[in-house]
């Protein structure tokens, strides 16, 4: 089973769906507060969660067509800029870059497990991506984030959604909700 649907049973409640979730999932867990059914759907939770499987996302798929609202917290860790930040510290070699503006779905060239990491993320991310246009279609709201200089803003299939027009931008800063550090978050949604 890919993700547990929360505690009520009861069909009349909406569901939210919560992809990429972290841990605790505090957006489900207000949801919840707010009488909905929620599930929760992170990795970190097993690889019945691993959303570039195939067989995880057939299962996730028939989940969403009863989804009212899905959220995504796409992964950014093979998007990152901060792997084009120089090391401050003489001698010690920072993780390069898996993906550039001109190429960012990965750099070409990559190999191991950078090469792996990338495909695995962009398999997840491009099923999701497909989910979410899927589920605007049948009237869903949803919404998605990520850091806002994250190259997943730029992969093709962002870039289209974003073109057609029904898909709007918040920019916030992280440290504006207790964050520790001032990071720009964007959230992409259609509400």
């Amino acid at each position: 089973n890919a993700a547990e649907e929360s505690a009520s049973d009861e069909s009349t409640f909406p569901l939210m769906v919560d992809i990429m979730s972290g841990p605790n999932a505090p957006l489900a867990t207000g949801f919840m507060m707010a009488q909905w059914r929620t599930t929760s759907i992170d990795r970190i939770f097993g690889e019945h969660h691993d959303l570039s499987d195939s067989k995880v996302q057939i299962e996730v798929h028939g989940m969403l067509q009863k989804a009212v609202f899905v959220w995504a917290a796409l992964d950014c860790s093979t998007k990152t800029r901060c792997r084009e930040i120089p090391s401050k510290i003489p001698g010690r070699q920072l993780p390069a870059p898996l993906r550039s503006d001109d190429h960012p779905m990965g750099l070409p060239g990559l190999q191991g497990s950078d090469k792996e990491r990338v495909a695995t993320d962009n398999a997840a991310s491009e099923f999701v991506l497909a989910e979410l246009k899927l589920h605007q279609k049948r009237g869903g709201g949803s919404g998605r984030e990520n850091p806002t200089g994250s190259l997943h803003w730029s992969t093709p299939t962002e870039v289209d959604m974003f073109a057609n027009g029904s898909w709007m931008d918040q920019f916030y800063e992280s440290c504006s909700l207790q964050g520790t550090r001032r990071k720009r978050q964007r959230i992409r949604h259609d509400i």
